[in-house]
């Protein structure tokens, strides 16, 4: 399969990306987590709205810029919710490659047991405490940086995806190796989950130095 040159830079930089949620998602959560929700967001109004802006570029763009800017600053005032997203689409990542790892993708229970454990993830995150944080951070990070990573490595290799679309030739690709997304997955969220419990997920950026200007303030 072959990846053009926008789409390795694009897999690159959600590798990187991945990372950063899985080094120091909480660190870094009041920027973070709002990033994840805004991409919900955009994606949903894609989906509810891309058929009438699709003729016109520049209102596209424009449009969605625009609402991009505004749902980021919003969430950014209203963590609870990118929260909640950040939880879910991690939950997403994991449920997925459980199903897809052990053949149980198109089992009936499937989509039920998809949905109730994003849910469930999803609210642990809501309620924005440090092990929901570290949690929901660590499960996106290994999702976005272990598929992306994985991809990347094989895709140029894999035959039958060869006459597939970047979006087709991935969901071939890990459903042909499954096993493999599932244990880098899992390696990632662990090592995450270790870093940021006992080294960068000590304390929030943004609280840490609230705190420092507050005590400065009280000594003088």
């Amino acid at each position: 399969m072959q990846i053009s040159l926008f789409a390795q830079i694009n897999i690159i930089a959600i590798v990187i990306i991945g990372l950063v949620f899985c080094i120091a998602g909480y660190k870094f959560a009041r920027f973070l987590l709002p990033v994840c929700g805004m991409i919900v967001i955009e994606v949903l109004l894609y989906f509810l709205v891309g058929g009438y802006l699709r003729q016109n570029e520049l209102i596209s763009a424009l449009f969605y810029g625009g609402t991009a800017v505004a749902s980021y600053v919003v969430l950014f005032f209203f963590l609870r919710l990118p929260a909640f997203f950040t939880g879910a689409v991690g939950a997403g990542f994991l449920s997925y490659l459980i199903l897809i790892a052990f053949g149980l993708i198109d089992k009936p229970f499937a989509f039920p047991a998809f949905i109730t454990v994003m849910i469930i993830i999803g609210l642990i995150s809501f309620a924005y405490k440090r092990v929901g944080v570290i949690i929901a951070t660590s499960l996106l990070g290994a999702g976005l940086a272990g598929s992306a990573g994985v991809f990347f490595a094989l895709a140029p290799h894999a035959d039958y995806a060869k006459q597939l679309g970047l979006i087709a030739g991935l969901d071939s690709v890990i459903r042909h190796n499954g096993y493999i997304f599932f244990a880098v997955f899992m390696v990632l969220a662990v090592l995450a989950l270790i870093i940021q419990f006992k080294v960068t997920g000590l304390s929030q950026f943004l609280e840490e130095r609230l705190k420092i200007a507050f005590q400065s303030r009280q000594k003088k």
